[in-house]
C-alpha cells in the first residue's frame, strides 16, 4: 500500500507491525515511517524509541530475521527526522 485514505489506513500497518501479521517482506522503509510517525504521536521521543526497539524486535524474532538486523543509530537518526 503506498497511499494512505484514512486513519483506519495508518493504524493498520501500525496493528500490523505491532501484532507480526505484516509479512517481514513486505515491512518496508515506507511502513518504518509511518509506524514512527504513529509513535511519535502519541508519545515522547524516548518513548517512542522504546516502541519501536521493542516492535523490532519482536518483529525481527517472529519472521526469524536476526537481531543483527537492528541498528539502533540509524533508528533514532531516522525518529528524529521524522519528528
Amino acid at each position: 500500500m503506498s497511499h494512505f485514505r484514512s486513519q483506519e489506513d495508518i493504524e493498520g500497518v501500525v496493528h500490523g507491525f505491532e501484532s507480526c501479521e505484516t509479512p517481514a517482506d513486505e515491512f518496508n522503509h515506507h511502513q518504518h515511517l509511518i509506524v514512527a510517525t504513529w509513535y511519535l504521536n502519541e508519545s515522547t521521543e524516548n518513548e517512542a524509541l522504546a516502541r519501536m526497539k521493542d516492535g523490532l524486535f519482536r518483529f525481527l524474532k517472529h519472521h526469524g530475521v536476526g537481531l543483527e538486523k537492528y541498528n539502533e543509530t540509524i533508528t533514532l537518526f531516522w525518529l528524529k527526522m521524522v519528528r
